[in-house]
């Protein structure tokens, strides 16, 4: 009897120390994948740095013609909200913008994209010193989300190492470029956030289609 407790309890360590082994071995089979994760993802990033001239990349964006952007967009001052989808249509040097609500529905479409007629589309309440400021920023949408924006007609531009822009001041406004993207062989930004006195609105780009 004892001698068959004894047994037992040497299978059982020995099941035990076994399992732990093989845990341990998983565990660490896991930390070596995440971390092979990593590094690659790393790697990417440096590729991705390197492979791209950010002049020459800042002149395809420029000379785009043909092209549309869809995305998402939020506003919000201190009496009103908005949050739903945008497409702009750029095409002839003409602009569309089609702006959808959160369930999809066409809230208008216009041939304005500057912020101004924006909001006054939407009916967002701002006083008349504020509208003046948001006009004055005299840019349309499409040239704001790809930061196609000449350092000249700015107040202040803060740029990275390699001259793309990441903060601009114009006009009592600041515009952050928060995320870039890699599409259609071209680094744009992904997120926007464009901040007032009494306001913000912040884009995301989910895609650019070249007609």
């Amino acid at each position: 009897m004892i001698e068959s407790f004894m047994m037992c309890k040497k299978n059982f360590l020995n099941y035990f120390i076994l399992k732990i082994t093989s845990n341990s071995r998983y565990l660490l089979l896991l930390l070596v994948f995440l971390s092979t994760l990593a590094l690659v993802g790393c790697n990417n990033i440096d590729t991705l740095d390197k492979a791209i001239n950010w002049e020459d990349n800042q002149s395809k964006i420029i000379s785009l013609t043909d092209y549309s952007i869809v995305g998402s967009v939020s506003f919000k001052n201190t009496t009103d909200s908005f949050l739903g989808n945008y497409t702009i249509n750029h095409q002839n040097n003409a602009e569309m913008l089609i702006l959808r609500d959160f369930f999809g529905k066409q809230v208008f479409s216009s041939d304005s994209t500057d912020l101004a007629s924006l909001f006054m589309e939407l009916g967002i309440d701002f006083d008349s010193d504020e509208l003046k400021a948001i006009a004055s920023l005299n840019f349309n949408l499409s040239s704001l989300l790809l930061a196609k924006i000449p350092s000249e007609r700015v107040d202040d531009m803060v740029m990275d190492q390699r001259g793309f822009p990441l903060k601009i001041k114009l006009n009592n406004h600041k515009v952050d470029f928060v995320l870039y993207q890699s599409t259609n062989q071209l680094m744009i930004p992904k997120k926007i956030v464009i901040t007032g006195a009494d306001y913000q609105a912040t884009f995301s780009i989910k895609n650019l289609k070249i007609i």
